[in-house]
C-alpha cells in the first residue's frame, strides 16, 4: 500500500487518455441503465442516463492528466461528477463498469462499510449524463510500473455525496411532468434501442477535493 501511494505522489507521463468505440457507448450505457434499473430499494425519481460526448472529451482531459487529485477550479467541471478506478494489475475494460453493485452500501442507514462512491455515483438519480475514459499512466521514475485508470464523468452531479443518491418509492412515481417510464428510470422520450449521444456544454464554478483526500478514496477502491 506504501508503494502504491509513493506511486501515485510520484511525478507523471502524460499520455493522451483513450475514448470508447460506438459498441462501448452502448456497453457503458447497458452497465448503468441495468445497474440503475434494479436498484433495491426501488426509485421513485430515478433518470434515464445518456452518453455525452462531451463529457467524454473532459473525462479523457483529466485521464490523461494523470494526476490524483481531482481538477483545481476551472469553470468545466461545474456539477460534475467522478467515478475513477484504479490497478496495478490489468488494464481496464469498459464492462467492468457492470460489475459495480451495492455490496457495501446500506441504504437505509446510507452508509458504506466499504469504500461504495462509484456505485453510488452510478445511481445518483439526477445524473442524466455521463462520458468515460481509460488510460495507463506511468511514472518518471517507475515508468515499467502502469497504474490503470477508468474513468467516468457525470452531469449534473456532486463531489461529496451526502445524503441517499436516489430517493425509495414506486418505480417512476416521481418523474418530471410529462416523462415516462423506461426500464424503472423515467424518460423524457420513449425512443428505439438507439444508444442516445449528447453534446452537451459544461457551465461554471467547480468544486475542488484537496489531493490527499482523492489519494485516500482512490486507495480504498484497491482494497
Amino acid at each position: 500500500m506504501r508503494k502504491f501511494i509513493f506511486l501515485l505522489l510520484l511525478p507523471a507521463l502524460h499520455v493522451l487518455a483513450k475514448v470508447p468505440s460506438d459498441e462501448e457507448h452502448t456497453t457503458i450505457i447497458e452497465c448503468h441503465t441495468k445497474l440503475r434499473e434494479h436498484v433495491k430499494p426501488t426509485a421513485s425519481n430515478m433518470q434515464l442516463m445518456n452518453y455525452s460526448i462531451e463529457l467524454e472529451k473532459l473525462a479523457q482531459e483529466y485521464a490523461s492528466a494523470c494526476e490524483p487529485t481531482y481538477p483545481e477550479s476551472n469553470g468545466r467541471y461545474a456539477d460534475v461528477g467522478f467515478s475513477v478506478m484504479l490497478s496495478q494489475e490489468r488494464r481496464f475494460k469498459y464492462d467492468d463498469l457492470c460489475y459495480i453493485n451495492n455490496s457495501y452500501y446500506d441504504f437505509d442507514k446510507d452508509a458504506c462499510d466499504h469504500y461504495c462512491d462509484n456505485y453510488k455515483q452510478m445511481v445518483w438519480a439526477t445524473s442524466t449524463q455521463v462520458g468515460c475514459t481509460v488510460n495507463e499512466c506511468r511514472t518518471k521514475f517507475r515508468p515499467s510500473t502502469p497504474i490503470h485508470w477508468l474513468v467516468c464523468l457525470y452531469k449534473p452531479s456532486v463531489r461529496r455525496f451526502n445524503k441517499r443518491p436516489y430517493e425509495n418509492g414506486p418505480i417512476c412515481s416521481k418523474c418530471p411532468e410529462g416523462y415516462g417510464c423506461h426500464r424503472n428510470q423515467c424518460a423524457k422520450h420513449l425512443f428505439s434501442d438507439r444508444v442516445a449521444v449528447t453534446t452537451t456544454s459544461i457551465a461554471t464554478m467547480p468544486l475542488a477535493l484537496p489531493i490527499l483526500t482523492l489519494i485516500l478514496s482512490l486507495l480504498r477502491v484497491l482494497q
